[in-house]
């Protein structure tokens, strides 16, 4: 059985519960493209408001969808954003979030790793499709 989009929007916002966020998962319509609004604070006591964004697919994530994502930020008081996905980030996505400096991302092997060190059970990494996630290939 796999998870639902919005199932796996909670289940996100709860692994970053246990990675010392403060989270809060939207209404599944009418979002505005957020799916998750989260708040951590620093070894320093400054508290950093972000945006989230997940998709659970086997699509590579392009600059547009990072580019809605980063609009949203703009149009709330977050500081950055996080778009988490089961899939891979196009290299061109890669090069916008480094560019822009505020976009986090989460591909399908960097998710499977906190997972793993977050110590999230091997029946929700099977309700998620762990086989089906998709791990980039770097080329040469």
């Amino acid at each position: 059985m796999q998870m639902n989009p919005f199932k796996f929007e909670q289940f996100v916002g709860d692994l970053l519960n246990t990675m010392d966020f403060k989270t809060r998962v939207t209404k599944p319509t009418g979002d505005g493209g957020v799916d998750i609004e989260a708040e951590h604070e620093t070894p320093t006591g400054a508290s950093i408001e972000y945006v989230v964004q997940v998709k659970r697919h086997t699509n590579i994530i392009s600059p547009k969808e990072l580019q809605a994502l980063v609009g949203a930020m703009q149009g709330s008081k977050a500081d950055r954003c996080i778009f988490v996905t089961t899939s891979s980030f196009s290299a061109k996505s890669i090069e916008y979030a480094e560019l822009m400096k505020t976009i986090e991302l989460v591909d399908g092997k960097k998710l499977i790793e906190l997972i793993r060190e977050h110590g999230v059970m091997p029946e929700t990494l099977a309700k998620i499709g762990e086989s089906r996630i998709s791990i980039p290939v770097c080329s040469a």
